[in-house]
This record gives structure tokens, C-alpha cells and sequence, in this order.
């Protein structure tokens, strides 16, 4: 291990890296010290440090005590010195170790630079883990104790299906997807037995971690429902008075109003515990809640308990949905749909799908309304089934999602700003209300009639069909003004004639075309997709049989069973004779199944010969013959 300078690590919770790093500096040669901030007492360091030794070695010996000094300063932010002596205290520090590492919240990195003696110091922060690092760390869950034995189809079927899950909670960070909140996560989903059966899954997996928050802060098991109350009507305040953060004049009122319906509490006494077991937090301009999902816990559970006798509550359930394309509102629906089984909220989320694209015929992908598309298909390269490793193909797929959420931030703020009628939202909101529809099915679906599991998923595929289908009649109405703006930006290559700058334009064109359609199908059946639901997809599909619900139910198929339906597949194939863009479709999705999931080589051969698709291993074996001749 090789530290050059001292560091400041920001960080958002305690964590075991102290011992890691004390282990590491050990090793490398250091005499090593932990230290916790909160016991400081005094800018001179040397008598806590002699003391602090004795009790982490078992023996100091001459050997230790010609080492190089480090020192470890664990929770640096509740350091009760002021900020006189903290410089002196840094100081002192930095003179008597050759290496100093100050661990800290996050939000010291904002009082960080007015101390001069950090001046000299580098900053490092823990940063959450992205897709490639929560698949890793989910490939180790999933193959702990049987690395060696473990077949990857079960490694990456089980991967996939707690990935889903994973993600489907620490979306847009609601809760920080650092590797402590990831593991107890695992932990909970393995070992699911929920306490309160009104809670889904998900709530009670998020009701887990408000638990332990409360007990690690060793508040007394009778007072715990009195905090959870708090912190119910805390949530329902910070919502219907629109604030982020609660000044001190906001707080008093908040705990009038409270005494006014429960019994008195001690409101400084509540507030300091819950800051100092983090479900609260002090910022710049108030107090607020530490984390997203406890807020959205907390005031989701107050409506799914209050919205039946209390018209304001069910009013702003409704603006809810209205604003559905808010991050916010988006969010909030999906906790109380983590809160309450009523039927209620389910018929309002369907309401609000129905009014998405209303006055627009879904597409149902038929031959005679995408003729426009057939001469692209004839000029697009044949897909080849190639031999491609299952590992990196995965790694590529993970680093595209990694990309896709970094750009979708700037977008995010212009949909966050538009209002509800904007078509932004209007698209927005679709799809968000076809991921809601599709987190209650995977949450409920042993609780959900069949007819309700019904409607609501053919809802949920009906609006991202009614979406495509006006994508592709303003494609279709706009398609000579598009190609003249793509004709004028590939008229700045001076290589292209103008009869090849229309034709490169016109394939632009229809590239984005297919590609939405492909999208819209994929971004559908993973939505609104359920491995447990399989009947009622089964059997939308043989109510409508439209190419695009075809699609859908097999794009569904393959990612949530793993599984190639061969007589699902040839009856589909020969359906689409006449639809070069659904039979291109449907090998598409096939041909990047086999490179996402272990397919054996006779089953890939059986794709290969019923879908026409050629396998670059035959393609080689061909040439060698052809060699020999």
C-alpha cells in the first residue's frame, strides 16, 4: 500500500474501512492507530494516542515502535473541538505521523476547505456502485461456497432475477448503492420472511433498514412505534408543505400540530436520536430526511393509512399521478403501493395509464403499415449468430445501462421542469406508469386476482403500444421534413454526392425507426414482465395474437425464463413471412439471448436452420472446405 499524502475520505455511513486500512498500513510497514473522533477531547493528540495503542496492541514492541506513525481518525465529523483548536489538532496530527486519514460524511466536504491545515490534503469519496459493480458483487452473492461448481446458466439466471429486484430499489439512488446497503439487501431478499403482511416484499426490505436504524442507535424496543408515529407525520409534513428541508420554526410547528392529534413527546430529544442513527440529517438550512427512500417510506405509509377517510390525502394521490413524470411523484406511488393492498390505488394507476395517448390506436406491427420499412430491412446487414463470450457480452450490456443513466440526468431536469401535458411527460410519465404497474405485479401477484392481474398488465402493454403507435404516425407524417434536416447536417461531408446524401438520410431515418420500435418492445416486456405471471401473458397473447403483443410476450419469455419456446418461436417465424421488420425483430432478440445466456450449440443449430439466421462457426467450417477443394 502506498500513501504519499494525507487524505480526507468522505463518507456517507460508519463503515469497516478503518480496519481494512489499519490492516493494510500494518502490513506496509506502519505503526498504525484508529482513533474515534468522538473522544477527543484536546488538541494534543500524543496522550489519547498512547493510550489508544495500549489497547489495540496486545504488546508494543521495539520493533512497532521504530515503524513509521499513521493514524486513522475515524468519524472526523463529531470531532467536539471548535474550530480554533481543530487546525491545531490537524496540526499536531500531520507533525507526529507520516501519514494521516481523516474519515468523514460526505457533507464535510463542504466545511473541509475553510480549515487550512486540510489545505495539503487529497479528498476521496466512496462512490455508489454502478451496474458493472452491483452484477459483481450479485455474481459473488450467488456463487458463494459453490464457485467452482456452480453452472453459469444458474449463476446468471440467478444473478438476473436478483439484479431486477436490486435495481428496482435503488433506482435514482433512492437508496445509496454502496456495498453495505447492497449486502444487507441481499441478505433480506434470501431470508424474506415479512413481519406485517400489508408490506410487499420491497417495503418490507425498506422497513428493515428504518429498523435497524432505529435499534442501532439503541433506542428503548417500547419507544420504537412512538418514533415510527414521528416519523409517519414527519413524512406527510415535509410532502404537503413542499419542503426538502425543515427550518427550526418549521419543526416547532410541525410538533404543535403533532400534539394537537397524539400524546406530547419530547420533539429535541426525538430529533437528535433520529439525526444521530441517520433518518435525519442536518443540512445547510434545516433538518431533513438523511436518505430518499426514508422519506418516501414514511409519507407513502401516512396516505395508504390516512387516504380512505381524508379527501386531501386522496386529492394529492391523485396529483401524484397527474405529475406521474416527477421523480418524486413516480416514487411516492410506488411506496404506497408497498403500503396498501386496496384496490383503489390500483384503479387510479390504471385510469391514468388509460388517459396516456388516449385518442391513439395501439400499433400492432402488421405488415401493410410498416411497408415503408421493407427496403431498409433488405439493405441492413443478415444477422449472423456468432461465437461471442457470454461474460464480456454481459459486461457490455452493463456498461451501456452505466452509460444510459448518466446521460438520462440531463434529461431527467428538463422532464422535472416540464409540465404534465408536455410530450416529454406525456412519454415520461408512460413509462413510468408501465414500470409502477409492473412492480405490483411482481410484488402482488400471488395476492391479485387473475382479473386484476389481467387488466393490469394489459393496460400497462396497451399504453406503451398506444406511445409506438404515435411515434409511428408522426414518423410517418414527418418523415420528408426529418430526412431534409438529417440531408442538411450529412451535406457538410464533401465526399457524399447529393443522390448519396439522400439515401444516407433516408436510412437514418429508418434506423431510428426500427431502433424505437425495438426499444418501445423491449422496454415494454421488461416493465411490465413477471417470471411468475406467465399464464396471463399467455393468454392476453392468444386474446389479441397482434404481431406486437407476439413480440412482447416472447421478449418477456426469454428474459424472465431463460427459455427458448421453439414452437412459439417457429409459429411466430412463419407468421412474420411477409413482416421483414417483425421477423427481424423477433431473430433479434433470439440472436442477443444466445449471447447473453448459455444456449447449447445443438439449440443455437435449431435457431440457426428455423430462422435462417447463419452461424459464423458454420461460416468457417464452409471456407476450410472450400480451401481443401
Amino acid at each position: 500500500m502506498d500513501i504519499s499524502s494525507s487524505l480526507v475520505i468522505p463518507n456517507r455511513e460508519r463503515h469497516p474501512s478503518q480496519k481494512k486500512m489499519f490492516a493494510e498500513l500494518f502490513n506496509a510497514g506502519y505503526f498504525p492507530t484508529v482513533i474515534d473522533a468522538e473522544k477527543v477531547k484536546q488538541a494534543d493528540i500524543a496522550p489519547l494516542v498512547r493510550k489508544t495503542q495500549k489497547q489495540q496492541f496486545s504488546e508494543i514492541t521495539p520493533e512497532l515502535k521504530y515503524r513509521k506513525r499513521a493514524l486513522i481518525i475515524d468519524d472526523f465529523s463529531k470531532i467536539k473541538l471548535n474550530k480554533k483548536y481543530i487546525e491545531s489538532f490537524i496540526k499536531n496530527c500531520k507533525e507526529s505521523n507520516s501519514i494521516c486519514i481523516f474519515i468523514c460524511l460526505d457533507s464535510y466536504q463542504y466545511i473541509a476547505p475553510e480549515i487550512e491545515e486540510f489545505d495539503d490534503f487529497d479528498f476521496y469519496e466512496i462512490i455508489p456502485f454502478g451496474n458493472i459493480k452491483r452484477t459483481e458483487l450479485i455474481e459473488k452473492w450467488v456463487s458463494m461456497g459453490q464457485e467452482e461448481t456452480i453452472e453459469d446458466k444458474s449463476l446468471y439466471k440467478k444473478t438476473d432475477n436478483i439484479k431486477s429486484k436490486i435495481d428496482s430499489m435503488v433506482r435514482k439512488k433512492i437508496i445509496p448503492p454502496k456495498p453495505l446497503y447492497l449486502l444487507t439487501l441481499l441478505q433480506m431478499l434470501e431470508s424474506y420472511t415479512p413481519q406485517k403482511l400489508e408490506l410487499t416484499s420491497h417495503g418490507h426490505c425498506y422497513q428493515h433498514l428504518v429498523y435497524k436504524a432505529l435499534e442501532n442507535s439503541k433506542i428503548p424496543n417500547q419507544e420504537i412505534d412512538k418514533y415510527l408515529n414521528v416519523l409517519t407525520e414527519l413524512g406527510w409534513y415535509v410532502f404537503d408543505q413542499k419542503k426538502t428541508e425543515l427550518n427550526e420554526q418549521d419543526l416547532n410547528t410541525f410538533f404543535d400540530e403533532y400534539r394537537k392529534k397524539y400524546l406530547a413527546v419530547d420533539s429535541q430529544d426525538i430529533i437528535e436520536n433520529l439525526i444521530r442513527c441517520s433518518i435525519l440529517e442536518k443540512r445547510e438550512y434545516g433538518t431533513s430526511f438523511k436518505y430518499l427512500y426514508i422519506y418516501y417510506f414514511f409519507a407513502a405509509k401516512r396516505m395508504a393509512d390516512t387516504f380512505r377517510n381524508d379527501n386531501h390525502v386522496k386529492d394529492s394521490i391523485s396529483d401524484l399521478l397527474h405529475n406521474l413524470h416527477k421523480e418524486d411523484s413516480a416514487n411516492i406511488i410506488i411506496f404506497i403501493t408497498h403500503h396498501t393492498k386496496d384496490d383503489w390505488i390500483i384503479d387510479e394507476l390504471q385510469l391514468c395509464l388509460m388517459g396516456l395517448f388516449e385518442s391513439q390506436e395501439p400499433a400492432h406491427l402488421e405488415a401493410e403499415k410498416l411497408t415503408f420499412m421493407s427496403e431498409f430491412i433488405d439493405d441492413i446487414p443478415d444477422l449472423v449468430i456468432e461465437r461471442r463470450k457470454i461474460r464480456d457480452e454481459r459486461l457490455k450490456h452493463e456498461q451501456l445501462k452505466d452509460e444510459a443513466d448518466n446521460k438520462s440526468k440531463e434529461i431527467d431536469k428538463q422532464i422535472e421542469q416540464s409540465e404534465s401535458t408536455d410530450i416529454l411527460a406525456r412519454i415520461n410519465k408512460t413509462f413510468k406508469g408501465i414500470e409502477i404497474a409492473g412492480q405490483i405485479i411482481n410484488n402482488r401477484h400471488a395476492s391479485l386476482t387473475k382479473h386484476n392481474l389481467y387488466q393490469l398488465i394489459n393496460e400497462g402493454i396497451t399504453t406503451g403500444l398506444r406511445f409506438l403507435g404515435y411515434f409511428l404516425t408522426i414518423a410517418d407524417s414527418s418523415k420528408t421534413e426529418v430526412i431534409k434536416i438529417i440531408e442538411h447536417h450529412l451535406k457538410e461531408h464533401p465526399n457524399l454526392t447529393n443522390k448519396e446524401v439522400q439515401k444516407a438520410a433516408e436510412s437514418t431515418f429508418l434506423f431510428l425507426t426500427y431502433g424505437t420500435i425495438l426499444g418501445v418492445i423491449k422496454k415494454v416486456s421488461t416493465s411490465i414482465g413477471s417470471a411468475e405471471a406467465q399464464e396471463i401473458y399467455k393468454e392476453i397473447d392468444r386474446d389479441f395474437d397482434t404481431s406486437s403483443i407476439n413480440l412482447i410476450n416472447q421478449a418477456i419469455d426469454l428474459h424472465f425464463h431463460k427459455s427458448l419456446n421453439f414452437s412459439e418461436i417457429e409459429r411466430l417465424n412463419k407468421k412474420f413471412t411477409n413482416n421483414p421488420t417483425c421477423a427481424r425483430i423477433l431473430k433479434e432478440i433470439i440472436v442477443q439471448h444466445t449471447y447473453m445466456f448459455p444456449v447449447e450449440y445443438k439449440d443455437k443449430q435449431r435457431i440457426s436452420s428455423m430462422l435462417n439466421i447463419p452461424m459464423n462457426t458454420q461460416r468457417n467450417m464452409d471456407r476450410k472446405k472450400q480451401i481443401k477443394q
